[in-house]
């Protein structure tokens, strides 16, 4: 699932899975609503913000991801709240380093 600029409303519900890239992808100008999904299994992060992705993520599972379970990169400012994050493969949250 990819959001881009200008994109709101909620995803609710949904078995995210096996995605060779990130299995949701916010970008700048859009503020998704994310909760109660199931985000797994992917070749790369599960949930990733980037270039000032905006939106709320919560009450998701996140889990068994090859990178990690949610990437935030520099400028983006989600709400997290009550997520679980399991088993990523490389780290459950990463930050982009602010300058």
């Amino acid at each position: 699932m990819r959001a881009r600029q200008g994109a709101f409303g909620e995803v609710v519900g949904n078995d995210i899975f096996s995605n060779s890239q990130a299995g949701v992808a916010v970008e700048s100008g859009a503020s998704p609503h994310i909760h109660g999904n199931w985000i797994h299994s992917g070749r790369a992060s599960g949930v990733v913000y980037f270039e000032g992705g905006m939106g709320a993520l919560a009450s998701n599972t996140v889990w068994g991801n090859e990178e990690a379970g949610l990437q935030i990169t520099e400028g983006s400012e989600p709400i997290v709240t009550a997520n679980r994050f399991l088993r990523q493969g490389r780290a459950r949250v990463r930050e982009a380093p602010s300058p």
